[in-house]
């Protein structure tokens, strides 16, 4: 007998657990009404991986309450499998500040169980209430498991999570955004006896440039301090807003301080700003003497072509020149050779390059 090897190529996009078939015809080339048929059926591997990160992008995450209020703690879950996955398992470890955490989304929905598609990332709030006779600065532990699949096939992820009381809670804690968006905290927290906390917004690294800052509600800005100011012993509240301009640098940045004044008057928030990754190219010359028109090039010359290359992102990122030739009228792609003179370039945001090839018809 023969051996005959088929090879089949699954697309990166097919997901985990589908399948197809493929009909495979032998047919007698003196008589090909002597055959035979078979199906072979493809199956493709089911990947499953979890992730859970807090706000820091490590496997750990940190809430912040008032006493007598919900502390609430931002982390994000991702499917790192090729299927759709939704959790079978949600438990907590039990704290000592006596109930139970619970998971809710941006809008305060609280979820029993996620649902994730392959890739998918989902920003989530851990809540736990914080006990009105809980000191400032008390703590307590709990770690969350997630489970997905059942069985040999379960597949589950664990994480701690810690609660603190505090006297003034930023809601949210945490923002991981693009750069250009509009960023809003709003602050609730008990007056000082003197009046205002103060936090020193240079000191924290928050002027940055390009960054501005506004505020509302009890919040104000003074030179280089932030002010939360009322009547002391009272609740406060505000809003401080943040607008990112585009270019802002990709980085986690955590701003925290400590009213001198006052020890238990703490600001703590925490941005991450993500990376876009573009690239725009341009031809600068040779150009057509009629817009719009081809140019024309002679056969077996080296013509050579300059490229205005830009990188319109927000961060340094290394850029890899290529051509590929292609006809409109024919079905083979004509000979084209093409020379590239350091072809890989690297770039800061918002930064140009100048890159040369030559062209050989």
């Amino acid at each position: 007998p023969d051996t005959l090897t088929f090879d089949a190529t699954v697309p990166s996009t097919a997901l985990g657990d589908e399948s197809g078939h493929v009909t495979l015809t032998l047919t007698l080339v003196s008589d090909p009404t002597v055959n035979t048929t078979i199906e072979l059926q493809l199956d493709v591997f089911r990947t499953r991986g979890l992730d859970l990160t807090g706000a820091s992008g490590m496997n750990t995450s940190t809430g912040h309450g008032r006493p007598g209020h919900t502390a609430k703690a931002w982390f994000m879950v991702e499917n790192l499998g090729n299927a759709p996955e939704s959790t079978t398992s949600i438990t907590w470890t039990a704290p000592s500040w006596g109930s139970s955490p619970s998971i809710h989304d941006a809008s305060g929905q609280q979820l029993f169980s996620i649902a994730l598609n392959p890739g998918e990332t989902k920003v989530l709030f851990a809540h736990l209430d914080t006990p009105s006779s809980t000191s400032y600065g008390s703590s307590t532990q709990s770690t969350l498991t997630m489970c997905m699949g059942s069985g040999e096939d379960a597949l589950c992820e664990s994480m701690p999570f810690t609660f603190i009381a505090h006297k003034v809670v930023a809601e949210p804690t945490h923002h991981r955004t693009l750069p250009g968006a509009t960023l809003t905290w709003s602050l609730q927290g008990i007056v000082p006896t003197s009046g205002a906390a103060t936090w020193n917004m240079n000191a924290m690294g928050m002027l940055q440039t390009g960054w501005v800052w506004s505020t509302s509600g009890d919040l104000s800005i003074n030179g280089s301090n932030l002010l939360a100011t009322g009547t002391a012993g009272n609740v406060f509240s505000g809003d401080l807003t943040l607008q990112l301009p585009p270019n802002a640098i990709p980085k986690r940045h955590t701003f925290a301080a400590t009213d001198a004044l006052d020890g238990d008057a703490q600001f703590n928030v925490s941005l991450h700003v993500l990376q876009i990754f573009r690239a725009n190219v341009d031809v600068i010359e040779p150009t057509p003497s009629t817009p719009g028109q081809p140019i024309a090039l002679n056969v077996s010359e080296a013509h050579r072509f300059l490229l205005s290359l830009e990188n319109p992102g927000n961060g340094e990122d290394s850029f890899l020149l290529s051509a590929a030739a292609r006809s409109v009228s024919e079905s083979t792609a004509p000979e084209v050779q093409f020379i590239y003179y350091d072809p890989q370039k690297t770039l800061g945001p918002l930064s140009t390059g100048i890159g040369t090839v030559d062209v050989v018809l």
